[in-house]
């Protein structure tokens, strides 16, 4: 017993002696979070997804509390094929409005236009449809290993659905910082907006399951982080693999 207390005493001592300080991600993968960029950063990053697809984004800390940003991009953008340019370009803004407490989680509500995937103009729609309006609670744990764990909850309201739905849908995630250099998220989206199920270009989803995605985030230093996201896991009837994509961020303030 005195070999075990003394072995939780020194990791009690280097919890508090390599205490690092951890924030509340932006985002997880495709689905937002209560966290923002806080005043005079500057988030800028490049998406890579399958079919030579590429996106890429910027985002502004307008306040401790407010966020807004654009993104553009197409599909095919890589390879031999017609680029396929997004109709228009993604807007994004958040608000928190409540801030995370011992009690309770943060609240944001936010708006976000930019989908995934190829945009099928036929539709008017991303193959990843946007988030469009919604309303995310974050809530946060330090762990005695000196890691962070949050619980995400959303709803939202896409712009981007099949005439014969018009439903909110909800979404909730999970991130896993071990520190701020490393991190797991795992988020589900359930795409109850999307019906029974949608199905155009090279993109499938399995019927009534929703979106299950994963990634993992390593900082390559202090403001740049590369990011490798494992899309759609959720396999049965028309889906048979999951897309894999990379993502490049580069945060700063100024």
């Amino acid at each position: 017993m005195k070999v075990l207390n003394k072995i939780f005493i020194l990791i009690v001592m280097a919890t508090v002696m390599f205490a690092q300080e951890f924030k509340t991600p932006v985002d997880l993968i495709n689905t937002p979070s209560a966290g923002t960029l806080g005043r005079g950063c500057l988030s800028t990053e490049m998406r890579f997804a399958p079919g030579g697809g590429v996106l890429g984004g910027l985002q502004v800390g307008v306040s401790e509390r407010f966020d807004i940003g654009l993104s553009y991009g197409g599909g095919r953008i890589i390879g031999n094929e017609k680029i396929v340019w997004n109709g228009q370009p993604g807007v994004i803004a958040k608000f928190r409005i409540l801030d995370e407490s011992n009690i309770y989680p943060a609240i944001a509500m936010g708006y976000n236009s930019q989908g995934y995937g190829e945009y099928i103009d036929s539709l008017e729609m991303y193959e990843i449809r946007s988030m469009g309006a919604y309303l995310v609670a974050s809530k946060n744990w330090n762990t005695i290993l000196n890691s962070q764990i949050g619980i995400h909850l959303g709803v939202n309201y896409s712009f981007e659905q099949p005439d014969s739905v018009n439903v909110p849908s909800v979404f909730m995630g999970i991130s896993l910082e071990i520190s701020p250099q490393l991190g797991i998220f795992i988020e589900y989206d359930s795409a109850i907006d999307y019906g029974r199920y949608l199905d155009v270009g090279n993109f499938k989803i399995t019927k009534g399951a929703g979106f299950l995605n994963a990634g993992v985030r390593v900082g390559v230093s202090d403001e740049f982080f590369v990011e490798c996201d494992f899309n759609n896991l959720i396999f049965g009837e028309n889906v048979e693999s999951f897309n894999r994509e990379i993502r490049l961020r580069y945060v700063y303030s100024f």
